[in-house]
């Protein structure tokens, strides 16, 4: 049977990456007493394997976060009770450095099989009997996890909030479906704003729970609905399974307060992505209006997550500036389609 060894941490996403890579059949999750850092990311790294069928049989075990000798000997009990003839796996990419370190020992002094993802999605398999001296790379297709939902995978990486209101779920029609990109292109070149566009995008999506899309018109309008479905329906076309739209967040132990909207996430190689859209016909945007999305950005999707401005009108160069230098991506209306598609294929 093959098993993975690894240990839970604020950081989800290595874990989820690893577990769709080497896809085993029981994994053992270890955790510290540290609910913010460990044991709450656990439970639910544990319910989010189970729920998408990555692992049928995930089991939580404690383990100490500050004393190497007392993890040897939780690492030792936890081996007594694995099968010699299962392959096992052990995984270094979550935990704190001292759990990570005790852990890799101990495999090291097993001669057990070790791997270790890179923030640049570098798969790095340490063998015996050379382990460091001659460590293995893969340059890994985080392509693996694009059928995860996007807001599973949030709801697995949110800590210090959670989703109090999912949103639309979007997919495209079958409309949707036989559109011509061009055609969309042309009407938004033309507009000066996407609200102006004129484009029926109710006609192009449909919302997974089986309610119809409807166009908000008049004073029921919510400012920047018609560039969120718009954009929604161009990622689609790009080839991103679903989007969601307008999913709210909400601060735990405060009851009532909302924490914020997020106008699209999705998931594509490897990452949350966050859209912000603004149909604004003047830009007053400032660095520290970036710097705020960005914070938002890692606090909600994690360290791997981006985040894409999606705007009509240009934003101030020392401002765009800024924002590529840390990592923000910003498309415009006339460029949506391509400017998309560049960043999606990167």
């Amino acid at each position: 049977m093959k098993t993975m060894i690894t240990i839970a941490s604020r950081q989800v996403w290595p874990q989820v990456i690893c577990v769709k890579k080497i896809a085993p059949q029981k994994i053992y999750l270890l955790h510290s007493r540290n609910e913010e850092e460990s044991h709450g990311p656990a439970l639910r790294l544990s319910e989010f394997m189970t729920k998408n069928h990555l692992c049928a049989d995930v089991y939580l075990h404690e383990a100490p976060d500050n004393d190497p000798l007392c993890f040897a000997k939780t690492f030792e009990a936890l081996l007594s009770g694995i099968k010699n003839s299962d392959e096992v796996t052990v995984n270094i990419t979550g935990g704190n450095k001292l759990m990570t370190i005790s852990m890799y020992n101990q495999a090291v002094k097993k001669r057990m099989k070790i791997v270790y993802l890179e923030r640049n999605k570098e798969l790095f398999y340490f063998l015996p009997p050379d382990y460091l001296e001659n460590p293995k790379k893969e340059d890994m297709d985080t392509s693996i996890t694009n059928d995860l939902d996007p807001l599973e995978l949030l709801k697995c990486q949110l800590g210090g909030s959670y989703v109090n209101n999912d949103g639309e779920c979007l997919v495209l029609s079958n409309e949707g479906k036989m559109q011509n990109l061009e055609e969309i292109n042309v009407k938004l070149a033309k507009s000066v704003s996407f609200a102006d566009a004129n484009i029926p995008y109710e006609n192009y999506l449909v919302r997974t729970d089986g309610e119809r899309v409807r166009r908000e018109e008049g004073k029921t309008a919510r400012f920047g609905s018609h560039m969120e479905y718009i954009v929604a329906f161009v990622l689609l076309k790009l080839g991103i399974p679903r989007v969601y739209r307008g999913a709210m967040l909400a601060p735990l132990n405060l009851h009532g307060a909302i924490e914020g909207e997020l106008d699209l996430v999705f998931n594509h190689r490897g990452r949350l992505w966050l859209v912000d859209c603004k149909d604004k016909k003047k830009s007053s945007e400032g660095i520290n209006e970036i710097r705020r999305s960005m914070i938002q950005s890692i606090e909600t999707g994690g360290i791997l997550a981006k985040t894409i401005y999606v705007r009509t009108k240009l934003i101030p160069d020392n401002v765009n500036a800024y924002a590529k230098s840390r990592g923000v991506e910003t498309v415009y209306k006339n460029n949506l389609f391509n400017g998309l598609k560049e960043i999606l294929m990167r």
